[in-house]
């Protein structure tokens, strides 16, 4: 197998121990300002969506006979000081350059293909992101405005670079340390919390979820967050919800009382068993599901619809309480001038173009946002 968009079944990310994959305890506590934070943070119509089409992590499969490529992040303290990488074996995959840091050996299968939105950069701020899981290796590869470089007759060198990226065991914790970045804006791993298609199919998600809002609180609870882009203040009037902090829907509510299809009672189970965190500021409210960019038709369409999880009361979450895990925000260090300057992204031509900037437009429309034009 040289890449599949197919999870295997049965795979689970991280140890059974992690904190992705541990149901909320029925006597956790809840925070003293939940009902202010639920109140302020969760009262725009017409609810919760999921992300499903754009802004979201298409997630590749490799194994042994994947090709592997060198992969260079321009920015430069993209993974926090001094990071560094190691397999059992010793092996070091992160190299460090004046400009950035390196990412050894990193299987893409040749079908890869970022999150659809980077298609309009820079005209757009699109995530770009891509998830690359190596079965044989146990290691999960995430970056964030990922491209691939024009093809050029005997160009030498990767044609593969990213503004961010970072290497998760995928059988460890899932966590990274203070202050160190990853492919999201509170340092979780891309898989962490997203929604796969097999998961909705079997009517089961095991694990918590990824929940975005607009925007998030600023500073961090760590674990799980290690960085924070937030920028809501925490306390009144604003009530912001900081990166890394666990929302649960009442567990004790029945789903039964409310009209959810089947896609929408499946993420309200784990949104009662495992919960929500916070990972990202976004234009609305939002959960994640696997991306696959550009294919038609899309593989969940009759699966589950963006606005299934809108029946989903919000007035029943809650947010558990942080205890004194709690660190000052630190800045983080991307800056997406550099690719708006050196126009690495070359423009698609004007039906694709116009086919992703018209579904864009459809899901800002719903956030109440301005379209983007061409």
């Amino acid at each position: 197998m040289a890449g599949s968009k197919n999870k295997p079944k049965g795979l689970r990310f991280f140890s059974p121990d992690s904190l992705w994959n541990t149901p909320i305890p029925s006597d956790a506590p809840i925070h003293p300002s939940s009902a202010q934070m639920v109140a302020v943070n969760f009262n725009e119509p017409p609810g919760i969506w999921v992300n499903r089409n754009y802004w979201t992590v298409p997630v590749y499969f490799a194994d042994a006979n994947t090709p592997t490529y060198d992969v260079e992040c321009i920015y430069g303290k993209a993974h926090g000081d001094k990071p560094t990488f190691n397999d059992p074996s010793g092996k070091e995959f992160i190299v460090h350059t004046k400009r950035g840091v390196i990412l050894k050996d990193v299987p893409i299968p040749d079908d890869a293909l970022p999150d659809s939105a980077i298609a309009l950069r820079p005209e757009i701020n699109a995530d770009a992101h891509l998830c690359v899981v190596d079965l044989d290796r146990h290691l999960e590869w995430d970056f964030c405005w990922m491209a691939k470089k024009p093809s050029k007759p005997k160009r030498r060198g990767s044609p593969w670079f990213a503004g961010q990226g970072v290497v998760f065991h995928t059988d460890g914790d899932g966590l990274l340390a203070n202050f160190q970045g990853s492919a999201r804006g509170s340092g979780f791993p891309l898989t962490a919390g997203l929604i796969f298609k097999d998961e909705i199919e079997a009517g089961a998600i095991e694990h918590a979820l990824a929940l975005a809002l607009r925007p998030a609180g600023k500073g961090h609870t760590y674990p799980p967050a290690s960085v924070s882009d937030g920028v809501k203040e925490l306390g009144a009037p604003n009530w912001g919800i900081p990166e890394g902090a666990l929302v649960q829907l009442d567990p004790n509510l029945n789903l039964a009382d409310f009209k959810l299809d089947s896609a929408a009672r499946t993420v309200a189970r784990a949104m009662q068993k495992y919960g929500m965190y916070v990972c990202d500021c976004s234009g609305g409210i939002n959960l994640y599901a696997e991306g696959f960019p550009f294919a038609q038709p899309n593989p969940w369409d009759g699966v589950m619809a963006i606005d299934s999880p809108c029946a989903i009361p919000m007035k029943h979450l809650r947010v558990i309480d942080w205890g004194n895990t709690f660190f000052a925000e630190k800045e983080k260090p991307h800056n997406q001038k550099i690719f708006h300057d050196n126009n690495f992204f070359p423009p698609l031509p004007p039906a694709d173009a116009a086919k992703v900037l018209d579904g864009v437009n459809a899901l800002r429309q719903i956030y109440k946002l301005p379209p983007y034009k061409t």
